[in-house]
C-alpha cells in the first residue's frame, strides 16, 4: 500500500513543480499605452495595445504574454482580466496587440495591465495598472441638449 501511494504521489509532486512559472524580477513590461497613448479615450470597439520591455540583462527577448482587462480596479489589482484574460499566448508582439475580449460598452472606465515571459520561459511581475476611457460607440448613447437659449439660425 505505501508503494503504491509513493507511486501516485511522486509524479505527482513532479508534475505540479513543472506548472509553476520562476518569475524573473529584472525583466518587465512598462510604459503601457492603449491606442498608442498613455491615458487613451478609445471610440473604437477593438483598440489595440502596446508595451515595452525593460531587462538589467543583456540579450533578453519576450517570447509570451498575457493581458488583462478589467471594469473594477480592484479585480485588476488582484490580477483578475474580469472583461478580457487573453491567457499566456506565445509570441514576441509588444505592439498593436489587438482587442478580443468581451464587448466594451460606452462611457466606462477600463484598467489593464500585462506580464511577458523571457527567452528562458521565467515570467515577469504584473506591470503597473494602465487604464482607458470608452466614448460612445453609437448614437442612441448620447444624449445630449443643446446648450444656450436657443439654437443660431442657419446662415
Amino acid at each position: 500500500m505505501k508503494r503504491i501511494f509513493l507511486l501516485i504521489l511522486v509524479p505527482v509532486i513532479i508534475l505540479k513543480s513543472g506548472c509553476t512559472d520562476k518569475i524573473n524580477p529584472e525583466f518587465n513590461a512598462q510604459n503601457l499605452r492603449c491606442e498608442y497613448m498613455k491615458e487613451a479615450v478609445v471610440e473604437k470597439t477593438s483598440p489595440r495595445f502596446s508595451w515595452e520591455l525593460v531587462s538589467t540583462q543583456n540579450h533578453q527577448f519576450q517570447t509570451a504574454w498575457q493581458l488583462i482587462v478589467s471594469d473594477k480596479v480592484g479585480d485588476i489589482e488582484e490580477n483578475k482580466g474580469t472583461v478580457w484574460d487573453s491567457k499566456k499566448r506565445n509570441g514576441n508582439e509588444s505592439f498593436g496587440i489587438k482587442w478580443k475580449g468581451n464587448k466594451l460598452q460606452s462611457f466606462t472606465q477600463y484598467y489593464w495591465k500585462v506580464r511577458v515571459w523571457d527567452r528562458d520561459g521565467n515570467v515577469s511581475r504584473w506591470s503597473e495598472t494602465a487604464s482607458f476611457l470608452t466614448g460612445a460607440f453609437n448614437e442612441t448613447d448620447l444624449n445630449a441638449n443643446w446648450i444656450g437659449d436657443e439654437p443660431e439660425p442657419p446662415l
